[in-house]
């Protein structure tokens, strides 16, 4: 392969790098690893890189982690509200249209999980 095949070749490949960081930086903005996005803008425009690593990363770092958590959090509240709805109630009230009905007056409305459902930041995570 001669000088000039392989430069256009790596600069094809060159692009098509920035192309995918371009691409990582939208899917790391959406899930919220900010800590990410100055590495992955160099990277995706040639500069140099500002920070030597953006690793380890978990969960917990990514607001979409600590939404995940909130919401794992709600699900074994809400598990355990109806396990204890269920041994306290009547038989003829167990029915899965009375337990949603409760579930809903109950425990859905509480704030935390209004905020939830409008994108707002839940207190305490």
């Amino acid at each position: 392969m001669e000088d000039k095949d392989k430069i256009k070749q790596l600069r094809r490949r060159i692009r098509e790098l920035e192309g995918v960081c371009a691409e990582a930086y939208q899917l790391a903005g959406v899930a919220g690893a900010l800590q990410s996005l100055d590495n992955l803008s160099d990277a995706m425009v040639g500069r140099k890189l500002r920070h030597k690593t953006f690793l380890p990363i978990n969960e917990n770092d990514l607001e979409l982690g600590k939404e995940l958590a909130a919401l794992r959090q709600l699900f074994k509240e809400a598990d355990e509200w109806l396990r204890l709805w269920v041994v306290n109630s009547e038989p003829e009230e167990i029915r899965p249209t009375n337990a949603l009905r409760e579930l809903t007056r109950t425990f859905l409305s509480r704030p935390e999980v209004l905020a939830l459902g409008k994108g707002q930041e839940v207190a305490g995570s």
